[in-house]
């Protein structure tokens, strides 16, 4: 499967945009299956940026 990877520490941009589609939740990673987030965090486990 074809994927796209954003570093939300380093590239704001990319992160304004996570924060938007997941409506402030700020835990990495975020996975998007066709413009809708299907899992965010690990196990209920992330990190925070």
């Amino acid at each position: 499967m074809d994927f796209v990877e954003y570093d939300v520490e380093q590239d704001q941009k990319a992160r304004e945009r996570m924060l938007e589609l997941t409506n402030g939740n700020r835990t990495v990673p975020v996975i998007f299956e066709e413009g809708k987030p299907v899992q965010v965090g690990w196990i209920g486990q992330g990190c925070y940026v």
